[in-house]
Parts: structure tokens; C-alpha cells; sequence
């Protein structure tokens, strides 16, 4: 149903056992935590998968939403700008442009301009 958390929540479950490395899905879960009241379990999630995949630019975009939607604005910007550095504009030019968007958003949240 339309807004079921719990449901969204136990499909991505069942996703990550099938793939584990599926960087997408968890990112979904973790969005899925945060948008539910949980960010705190989004961003101890998003931190767990770092250490098995630590270049993703994919996770640390995501984890950047997660610490903004705590309110953490200098770990998100620090996230985010994790994001940008790893983010390669010929190879994958909309992750990188979502990087920096991510991170002008975070920017702006705290009025910094560099």
C-alpha cells in the first residue's frame, strides 16, 4: 500500500540478502528508515556498508541525506563531499552531478559558500 513503510522496509530486506552488494538497495533502506523516523538506524546502516564498500559514491550521497535528515549538517556536507570527490563526471556524470547538488544543498543549509 501507498506509504507502507514496513512493507517497503521488508521488501528491501529480502533484496539485500539476495545481493548485498547492491548499492542502490541500500540506499532505498536507508531512505526508508529515515523517512520513517529512524535516522539514526539510516545513517548506523549507510556507515555498516561503508566499510565493504567505501568508494560508493552511491552510499556516502545517501548517507549525506541521511545525517540532513538528523539535522547534521556538517556530517551531511562532509558526506556529500566524500560523494563529490569519488564521483567521476565521464564516467558517471549524474551521480556526479547529484554529488554536487548534494553538496551545494548542504552548503547552503549552513549559508557556506567555498
Amino acid at each position: 500500500a501507498k506509504g507502507d513503510g514496513a512493507a517497503a522496509k521488508g521488501l528491501l530486506e529480502q533484496a539485500l540478502r539476495a545481493a548485498p552488494q547492491d548499492e542502490m538497495a541500500h540506499a532505498l533502506y536507508a531512505t526508508v528508515l529515515g523517512v520513517s523516523g529512524d535516522a539514526a538506524g539510516a545513517i548506523a546502516h549507510l556507515n555498516g556498508v561503508l566499510k565493504q564498500l567505501p568508494q560508493s559514491v552511491t552510499i556516502h550521497r545517501a548517507l549525506g541525506e541521511a545525517h540532513a535528515r538528523a539535522r547534521d549538517l556538517p556530517a551531511s556536507e562532509a558526506a556529500y563531499r566524500k560523494a563529490f570527490e569519488l564521483a567521476d563526471p565521464k564516467g558517471d556524470l549524474p551521480a556526479y552531478l547529484g554529488a554536487a547538488g548534494g553538496l551545494g544543498d548542504a552548503l547552503l543549509s549552513q549559508n557556506k559558500l567555498d
